[in-house]
């Protein structure tokens, strides 16, 4: 059935598999995001608990089928990816999603329908996600994060998981204008190095230190697509 005009937000998801493996991830490395619905579509912002690592996870509104009509410009919505994971973990991959809000929209959760009907007629499963009160992340990511590389996803997680296999606990990153070269610590025990891009010619722009545990979610969540940006 069409969206009702009383909905403020209404998002179908023709494969509610896609829930299942999205949050089936996250829920593996970190507790919760926020959920941010906009005209233009819908992100999720995620944060370790020291704002370290920063996750934002786009999905633009052409993707699904997906209607806003709440008149404020957003609305924030806190996840707990566990809880979350509960209500869509027996879901199939032909079974449609359907996560809705209606006014009033103080407390008011959002509801999960999930059937095996293509038009939303047949037999549904009703689920409920609690508002957990949460902020998104207030920073432009094109202008704070304007010189991530885009990395193959494969060659990504190929890379993580050498690290683990040599056991190195500590990285260096050092960014340049086309490339990102990551490598072990001087003092480190066991010598390693890799370049994303283009081999450097000037200082870089940008360097920090991270440990194994900070890298690990990467792993994990480049698996989402065929390339990330890091």
């Amino acid at each position: 059935k069409s969206p009702k005009k009383d909905y403020i937000m209404y998002m179908k998801i023709k494969e509610g598999s896609f829930l299942k493996t999205l949050t089936e991830i996250l829920k593996g490395c970190y507790k919760k995001g926020c959920l941010v619905f906009r005209k233009d579509g819908v992100s999720l912002d995620i944060a370790d608990s020291k704002r370290e690592l920063i996750v934002k996870l786009d999905l633009p509104e052409e993707n699904f089928k997906y209607k806003y009509t709440y008149e404020k410009s957003q609305i924030n919505f806190g996840v707990d990816f566990s809880d979350m994971y509960k209500q869509v973990k027996h879901t199939k991959k032909k079974e449609n999603c359907v996560l809705y809000m209606e006014r009033p929209i103080d407390n008011h959760p959002i509801v999960l329908k999930i059937t095996e009907d293509k038009n939303n007629n047949g037999k549904a499963s009703i689920k409920k996600l609690q508002n957990i009160s949460m902020q998104p992340i207030q920073c432009n990511m094109e202008e704070k994060y304007g010189k991530s590389m885009l990395a193959d996803s494969k060659e990504l997680q190929s890379a993580v998981k050498e690290l683990k296999t040599l056991g190195i606990s500590t990285i260096d990153f050092e960014v340049y204008e086309r490339s990102l070269y990551w490598k072990t610590p001087e003092e480190s025990m066991t010598s390693y190095e890799k370049l994303f891009g283009d081999d450097p010619d000037d200082d870089p722009i940008y360097t920090q230190r991270l440990s194994f545990m900070q890298l690990t979610p990467l792993l994990k969540i480049s698996g989402l697509s065929g390339n990330v940006k890091i």
